[in-house]
């Protein structure tokens, strides 16, 4: 169980009620406010509400005086307070909207060599394994091909990984044989 906060608390309570918590508890405003809001059918719980305490402390001794709801404020409704420590009986009024992972692309930034690009995690599988094979194509969100390049880099032939354009391909196969003939 998650134990009642008071951020909690006032995330469960209605738009119209949030002005309360800014006001100094039990103040003329705070209690002129809570009347005029109840009067207009809102459930204010007095202590926390009006009086500014700290709601789960109200709740917490109600609970040992075993108390299973409250009235609101004028009792003019009874049993309308369910008593509780319980974060999860006070949901938020606004529930979060979750934030949707960002696109999983296999291409990472471009490398100070114009059109070769770096990989990131979402090229290979959760062993190390290369999810892509030499030679195949990409196109990246901006409507750029790219292709898969696997190589040995000396002096220890250690293999490594990296995206590249046609251009850059064309560029590095130039150069791979310029250094065979040489």
């Amino acid at each position: 169980m998650t134990y009642l906060t008071d951020d909690t608390y006032w995330l469960s309570r209605p738009d119209a009620l949030q002005p309360l918590r800014a006001m100094v508890g039990g103040s003329p405003e705070r209690n002129a406010l809570a009347h005029q809001l109840e009067q207009q059918g809102a459930v204010i719980d007095k202590p926390i509400d009006v009086w500014g305490w700290s709601a789960p402390l109200v709740m917490a001794y109600r609970q040992s005086l075993g108390l299973k709801t409250a009235p609101s404020a004028t009792q003019a409704m009874p049993g309308t307070i369910k008593v509780s420590i319980d974060a999860a009986d006070y949901p938020p009024v606004h529930p979060a909207t979750p934030t949707p992972p960002p696109a999983s692309s296999p291409v990472g930034a471009e490398s100070p060599t114009p059109g070769v690009y770096t990989w990131t995690p979402a090229a290979f599988d959760g062993h190390g394994k290369p999810l892509f094979a030499e030679g195949q194509a990409y196109t990246m969100p901006n409507g750029m091909v790219v292709t898969f390049h696997i190589y040995k880099a000396p002096p220890f032939d250690m293999q490594g990984w990296l995206w590249e354009t046609a251009a850059a391909k064309a560029s590095r196969l130039e150069q791979e044989a310029t250094a065979v003939k040489g």
